[in-house]
């Protein structure tokens, strides 16, 4: 559990203070820890991630419905779902700094769970719907304002950088089983300045092809594209 000092700190990175600390320590912790509680008296924060993951689409959708640069429901949905997806809420996470202060059993520490994308924005959620739930909707207006408001704007202005192949992963995985595939098909220039061409298949069939100077640029550029061809252009 959390020391009064490191409570103290995690508010100061938040922006908030709670009345009630207890919703924000089940907001931190994980079932691997309540699991192994004995006493079972610990909850853990997936209830709260639920409720956390209606509130935040609620003030996603407010943000976004009172700027006037976004004027259709294309955009306004297309940028939504960039905002709440799990890479974008797992970068908001690493930026605050809130994996060391998840509470989970010593296995899942070891295991590397702590970084594991799916659970930091799991507590992200969490958060948003303990802060709700401790002084009401304004501090979770106002969170979510905080970790977001830069990334709207570049949303907005088309610059935002988003991990394609999380948003592809995710999207195959709720829609489908299909497996997804990147294969090289091409290493082009000399060693120093290599150009990888990777191409992408879902279930075997070719659907985008990716540039980069890294495998992982090529791959990104390849999911890129075959959002694209989903129509979940997020660009």
């Amino acid at each position: 559990m959390l020391n009064e000092n490191e409570i103290v700190t995690l508010e100061k990175k938040v922006g908030y203070t709670y009345q009630n600390r207890q919703l924000l320590l089940t907001a931190l912790t994980h079932s691997s820890f309540s699991n192994d509680d004995k006493t079972n008296a610990t909850e853990n924060y997936e209830r709260m991630e639920f409720f956390g993951d209606s509130i935040l689409q609620f003030l996603v959708s407010e943000l976004l419905f009172s700027n006037p640069a976004i004027q259709t429901e294309g955009k306004l949905t297309k940028i939504r779902a960039l905002l709440v997806c799990e890479a974008t809420l797992a970068n908001c996470a690493t930026t605050l700094g809130l994996s060391k202060y998840i509470i989970m059993s010593n296995g899942g520490i070891y295991s590397g769970g702590r970084e594991r994308p799916s659970i930091l924005a799991d507590v992200v959620e969490a958060m948003i719907c303990s802060m709700f739930l401790d002084g009401g909707i304004e501090p979770a207006r106002k969170f979510v304002k905080k970790i977001l408001n830069k990334t709207i704007a570049l949303a907005i202005e088309g610059n935002f950088y988003q991990d394609y192949k999380s948003a592809l992963q995710e999207h195959v995985q709720g829609t489908s089983k299909c497996q997804i595939e990147y294969q090289l098909f091409q290493l082009e220039g000399p060693v120093h300045d290599q150009v990888f061409v990777y191409h992408l298949f879902l279930d075997g069939e070719f659907f985008g092809s990716g540039t980069g100077k890294t495998k992982k640029d090529a791959q990104q550029q390849a999911a890129k594209e075959g959002l694209s061809k989903l129509h979940l252009d997020f660009s």
